[in-house]
């Protein structure tokens, strides 16, 4: 059975969905350089997931998909949800996300799983809302979700004290109303890089104050108004000030929330610590966990590298990809899978069939000639990763040195 249809335009292309037969879907991008094509499975064992390119504002899609119930994976590898969510004091869950330019921002999770199924949405709604079935804002899996415009609300400026009352409206969106003029009022560009308005106070002067505090004061909840005294804005970016971008949190957390988005450098770990962090985390007795390296640190000599760093690191937030000078951190996988089990004997043995007159340094025909029963976690895959000289398989321990091996070009 197949079945295709195409959505309206979605940005500089559009999307269409194509169905082979049952298990296999592909969706056609019509990017700005003509169609870019994904074939996606079902996926996981016995259960229909799908899995689908993430299709949100400008989330690098050709890196990132995500599955009917929140699975989220890089480059085909799983991501663990521990290391990519950031948990708001507005109670919405958001993920960390490379962008197409390269940087990393927050994007709210029941948005980019709802647009990723539904591309056309962001051309339907200029504003759009999600409803959770259910009522639980946490649970953002597909059937749970519901689309609707958002409708941009607005109330009477009521704070400070000293701005004049019954004269300014404010608005869901970020926006500011003057009855005065009877018109919508423009914001101002600080050098801060936060947007300013300029409200007529009782005396008769014109005050200067954060449009985003504002806007927080009225729509968005304090959960702890005696500790939480900043207002974030969660996507990093200081224009946005719809109030889905904007949470109350203390000063500690206001900078973490910047080392997370590579704002702002941190100082408690030097380029030597995540160069070395790093390798430990390509070793094949860690197998990528942030936990096993953590465990494996010498805390009194490293007392400043946390749990939390090293999964940061794992996940390539920008901070780290600035410190970490030994490799290009963004082009490392870091893999919870067989490809990281290898034993020394087992690479050492592949490296001796690259280099032998037999196989040509093929990876295909080494792979044909292996024993699959004897070594089942060596996969094509991997030959290939060993010949391109990938860091988790060179070993300290090898008798080769892997690095300076020079392999006859596969013809």
């Amino acid at each position: 059975m197949v079945k295709f249809g195409i959505t309206p335009h979605l940005g500089c292309g559009g999307l269409g969905f194509e169905s082979l037969h049952s298990e296999i879907i592909i969706i056609k991008y019509m990017g700005p350089f003509g169609p870019i094509y994904f074939i996606i499975n079902y996926y996981e064992k016995g259960v229909n997931l799908m899995l689908v390119p993430i299709i949100f504002r400008d989330v690098n899609f050709r890196i990132y998909k995500i599955s009917e119930d929140c699975k989220i994976f890089r480059n085909d590898e799983p991501m663990d949800p521990a290391e990519i969510t950031y948990h708001s004091t507005n109670g919405y869950d958001y993920i960390l996300l490379e962008t197409l330019s390269g940087h990393y921002k927050l994007f709210r999770l029941e948005f980019i799983i709802y647009n990723s199924f539904h591309p056309n949405t962001q051309i339907k709604y200029e504003h759009f809302s999600i409803i959770h079935k259910d009522g639980n804002i946490l649970n953002c899996r597909i059937d749970n979700l519901e689309c609707c415009d958002d409708i941009e609300r607005w109330t009477e400026v009521i704070s400070p004290d000293d701005i004049k009352q019954d004269t300014y409206l404010v608005s869901t969106y970020g926006r500011f109303f003057s009855k005065n003029s009877d018109n919508v009022m423009s914001l101002k560009h600080h050098k801060s890089g936060y947007l300013y308005i300029n409200l007529r106070t009782i005396k008769c002067r014109d005050e200067s104050l954060r449009a985003h505090r504002i806007v927080a004061m009225h729509f968005v909840e304090n959960p702890n108004p005696k500790i939480y005294n900043r207002v974030n804005h969660i996507d990093g970016d200081k224009h946005n000030n719809h109030v889905s971008n904007l949470e109350w949190i203390d000063d500690s957390s206001n900078s973490n929330h910047a080392v997370l988005l590579g704002m702002i450098e941190s100082n408690t770990i030097s380029s030597n610590e995540v160069n070395m962090i790093v390798d430990m985390l390509l070793e094949h007795t860690t197998y990528g966990s942030p936990k096993a390296v953590y465990e494996k640190l010498n805390h009194e000599e490293y007392p400043n590298i946390t749990l939390n760093m090293i999964k940061q690191i794992k996940s390539k937030t920008p901070m780290y990809v600035r410190k970490c000078t030994k490799y290009n951190l963004n082009l490392i996988s870091f893999k919870n899978s067989n490809e990281s089990r290898l034993t020394t004997s087992e690479i050492d043995m592949v490296i001796e069939m690259l280099l032998s007159d037999i196989y040509d340094a093929a990876p295909s025909k080494i792979y044909k000639a292996l024993d699959h029963e004897l070594y089942p976690n060596i996969t094509r895959s991997i030959i290939n990763h060993i010949k391109c000289k990938s860091p988790q398989y060179v070993r300290n321990d090898s008798k080769y040195d892997l690095i300076n091996i020079k392999f006859k070009r596969t013809r």
